[in-house]
């Protein structure tokens, strides 16, 4: 079985779904069908906390002043991580040791280590 994006724009839903391809007898009255069970499903909105922005931690503006003084390049952050480029293990170390003047204390995730970057948290 098949599966492919849907996505509307008028209510911000992107989700999968089971496609039936033309040949097995799909037909318009299906897909519309299909799409309007889709938009009862509950819509993604700039609002849901994990992927807002509107809201900066309070520690956010000094960590990239600090980290920008020291040549620490800021990959991402969320209410109470930061993520930072580190391409290597003593980089890593080296970062974590300066940033844990701020209060950042590394957050052990073997997969950063491959990905380059070293994840730390804020109690804040």
């Amino acid at each position: 079985m098949e599966s492919s994006t849907v996505s509307s724009e008028t209510t911000g839903t992107l989700c999968l779904r089971s496609s039936i391809p033309a040949e097995q007898g799909a037909s318009l009255h299906t897909a519309i069908t299909e799409f309007s069970a889709l938009q009862s499903w509950t819509p993604y909105t700039s609002f849901m906390s994990l992927f807002s922005r509107s809201k900066n931690p309070r520690w956010l503006d000094s960590a990239r002043e600090f980290c920008n003084a020291r040549n620490i390049t800021i990959m991402g952050w969320g209410p109470h991580a930061l993520v930072v480029e580190a391409k290597s293990s003593e980089r890593a170390v080296e970062i974590s040791t300066q940033l844990a003047n701020l209060g950042f204390q590394p957050v052990a995730d073997p997969e950063d280590r491959d990905a380059g970057i070293l994840t730390l948290s804020h109690p804040d």
